[in-house]
């Protein structure tokens, strides 16, 4: 299986080599589509994550100081709710990434001659 870095970083090499092996090249953008979003998500369950690492340590801060703490928790449980939606949509993604990228045959050597055999 080729790297996703080694699509990322070579897509029209990575689409002429598995041309040349009778494979469709639009394969390639489809990894290249699941991959974007599989990091746009994995970047908005980071930041999320990280607001509710903030928030926690604001509860903590108000309980201990007395102060009612009920927003900010119902604040956390909806963060948490997002997380949760979140990251079932990055396993999903990441599963269709995965099988699209063991349908990618290796990228054969330039001097090898084209052909199915």
């Amino acid at each position: 299986m080729l790297d996703i870095r080694f699509i990322r970083e070579q897509p029209d090499a990575v689409k002429t080599g598995i041309q040349r092996k009778g494979e469709d090249p639009a394969r390639v953008d489809e990894i290249l589509k699941l991959d974007e979003q599989r990091r746009q998500l994995l970047q908005k369950s980071e930041a999320l994550k990280s607001r509710k690492n903030t928030v926690s340590a604001e509860v903590a801060r108000m309980k201990s100081k007395g102060e009612d703490a009920s927003a900010v928790i119902a604040e956390m449980k909806t963060v948490a709710d997002n997380i949760k939606a979140l990251d079932d949509e990055l396993k999903g993604i990441e599963e269709k990434l995965h099988a699209a990228l063991l349908l990618i045959p290796n990228i054969p050597h330039p001097t090898v001659t084209v052909g199915r055999t």
